[in-house]
């Protein structure tokens, strides 16, 4: 009970001191910030936290969130993306309670996904890998 407590604490801590910078808008209306302060780079990866604010309310676990916090990885050379954690928030811009996470377990396959031109996700690579 003590580490979840404190696990929650910290991501609420973590969104506290983050710059969010706006990236754009994707096709449903849902609105995209990277965290410049969170950028790890290591060769040609770079990890980072996104949040995503959604137009409507969706679903995840039977109740309803305005937002998620993604940690992403970024290739910069295979122009790449992966997704290595998750967390659903009741408010926008990762305000609220939290609503249910996920992080993908170590030694487990997460296959990175190449990343179209007309998508968020490369607008993102471009940003965090110094392309734009």
């Amino acid at each position: 009970m003590k580490i979840i407590i404190l696990a929650l604490l910290l991501l609420t801590s973590m969104n506290a001191v983050a710059k969010w910078a706006y990236i754009g808008q994707a096709d449903y209306g849902e609105k995209h910030y990277l965290d410049y302060s969170s950028i790890q780079e290591s060769g040609n990866t770079v990890k980072v936290r996104e949040i995503t604010d959604l137009a409507s309310p969706e679903k995840v676990a039977n109740k309803y969130y305005f937002s998620y916090m993604s940690e992403m990885e970024y290739d910069c050379k295979a122009k790449t993306s992966k997704i290595l954690s998750v967390t659903w928030y009741e408010d926008n811009l990762g305000n609220g309670a939290v609503i249910s996470s996920y992080a993908y377990p170590q030694g487990v396959k997460n296959s990175p996904i190449k990343l179209p031109h007309s998508s968020i996700g490369y607008t993102a690579w471009m940003r965090v890998c110094g392309k734009q």
